[in-house]
């Protein structure tokens, strides 16, 4: 197993979600998760995933805590893929509701933040954004209620797409329990640099994803974090600069997990050490 920095030191942190690992149960995808060397595991909660709340029971979720803890490897974020602007509500609100109790029932530390994209297209922006807001103020009131955070990512092809949308949804829900889920792969399919995005997100991020983004946002193909061009020296030192010591999380796209040859354990390791090295040439610590 690599080792792991000490807890509580300062720096930041690398995750690995299991929306990388779809055909792993989850105890193999955690035990890959900590060999490999990672801080924590995102836990991929879509409706087919292994980590669905409605598929893993109550002694399950029992073990599952003692593995995360034997192991050791925090469960820092859920990952859920809601709609706000869907036809059912009532449906979304429920998801959000099992994906907290299953968060309570797992995590021994600090609740798990819940990060999600928030459904729609672009051009649905100036028609829905109001509807937009008023789903996510239900859903921050849901999960302060429960003491967790809601981190929103804006997506390349979803109606929140840019970083100023999250800021103005954030200011008109105005609940210290909605945060942003930074992943900047989505904004260099925009031509919007890390300065500008990393400076309107990274004040309220709770959680980050890493991927690689190549194409624009009418072709647009995700790669693993070290496929692509993108360089995560400077991107770590840019947000070591703006004060981050949060999570580096994984995110390998459907487009990847989805290839014939894909290796879902030999790329957890590609990633790992893409993003060390980019810690090491940046000079900023595992904390």
């Amino acid at each position: 197993m690599a080792k792991r920095p000490a807890a509580g030191s300062p720096g930041m942190k690398l995750g690995y979600g299991n929306y990388g690992m779809p055909r792993l149960p989850l105890r193999e995808a955690l035990a890959a998760t900590a060999a490999v060397g990672y801080d924590g595991l995102e836990l991929c909660c879509l409706p087919t995933a292994p980590g669905a709340p409605a598929q893993v029971g109550a002694a399950e979720r029992r073990e599952l805590r003692q593995l995360l803890a034997d192991l050791p490897l925090e469960l820092p974020a859920l990952m859920l893929g809601l709609n706000a602007v869907a036809a059912d509500p009532a449906a979304e609100l429920a998801a959000l509701q099992a994906a907290i109790e299953l968060a309570g029932d797992l995590a021994s530390g600090p609740p798990p933040v819940l990060v999600t994209t928030t459904g729609g297209a672009p051009g649905q922006w100036p028609a829905q954004r109001q509807q937009l807001v008023e789903a996510l103020g239900t859903w921050a009131a849901c999960c302060q209620a429960a003491g967790m955070v809601l981190a929103i990512e804006p997506h390349v092809g979803g109606l929140l797409h840019r970083p100023e949308q999250a800021v103005w949804v954030r200011q008109q829900v105005n609940s210290p329990a909605l945060q942003f889920n930074y992943d900047h792969s989505h904004f260099v399919l925009r031509d919007i640099s890390v300065a500008e995005a990393a400076g309107l997100m990274l004040p309220h991020a709770a959680a980050t994803h890493v991927k690689d983004a190549a194409g624009d946002a009418q072709h647009v193909t995700f790669l693993l974090p070290g496929e692509g061009d993108f360089d995560y020296p400077d991107f770590v030192r840019q947000l070591a600069a703006l004060g981050y010591q949060g999570y580096l999380t994984v995110e390998v796209s459907g487009m990847v997990s989805n290839r014939p040859d894909y290796d879902p354990l030999a790329s957890a390791q590609f990633c790992y050490d893409v993003l060390q090295r980019a810690l090491d040439a940046a000079g900023v610590a595992r904390g």
